[in-house]
């Protein structure tokens, strides 16, 4: 494989695309960790919940404001490695169904079907256990209140509006939400249109 400037522009852009995921992901993951801490604290009685209850809100709001600032950049990136990984697998089945072996080019395409997987796993991943996180202290919330028999936290204005309002999911600007379903949506179609096109160039093939 000769190194043009053309793949060192695509390994680049890769490159930069990797530094972008995983400062996604890690932010992410500092939420969850709070969001996890202030689940274990509702276990703690002398706790003020008012005040957790304050902190969760804070932490909604840096949720979405991160997510007002990834939006674009992982709904682009969720559609590219679909997209890629689809014609990566195809070129690799198509290939196989063929000639019945795998060059060594081939490989690489496995490579980077794997590369792509894992982009969409951590887009999805980052997403969907931060929205769990947060359901988690809903969760947690929700018993406490049920089980409050002096009935304070019921009287609770700030607790009790908190309790009602739901956690808002991290949509691709209404298009789709990113959670596992999505992961599910994407395995089934991609299945479907490999074997679509599969079949399409075992006709050409036969005419």
């Amino acid at each position: 494989m000769a190194y043009t400037p053309s793949v060192y522009t695509f390994y680049g852009t890769m490159f930069m695309i990797w530094l972008v995921l995983r400062q996604f992901a890690e932010r992410f993951a500092v939420l969850r960790f709070y969001y996890g801490q202030l689940s274990e604290l509702l276990n703690i009685t002398w706790v003020e919940k008012d005040m957790l209850v304050k902190c969760h809100e804070m932490l909604g709001c840096c949720c979405t404001t991160q997510w007002e600032y990834y939006v674009l950049q992982m709904t682009f990136l969720v559609i590219y490695s679909f997209v890629l990984s689809v014609c990566n697998i195809y070129l690799v089945v198509d290939s196989y169904s063929r000639s019945g072996t795998l060059g060594t080019y081939h490989y690489v395409y496995l490579f980077w079907i794997i590369v792509y997987c894992f982009f969409l796993w951590l887009i999805v991943y980052s997403c969907a256990e931060t929205k769990n996180k947060a359901k988690k202290f809903d969760k947690k919330l929700s018993q406490l209140i049920m089980n409050d028999v002096t009935n304070k936290l019921i009287n609770n204005k700030r607790i009790m509006h908190h309790y009602k309002v739901k956690f808002k999911d991290f949509s691709a600007m209404g298009f789709f939400n990113f959670d596992y379903p999505l992961l599910f949506s994407m395995v089934s179609t991609a299945t479907t249109y490999i074997v679509i096109l599969v079949q399409f160039s075992g006709r050409d093939d036969s005419q």
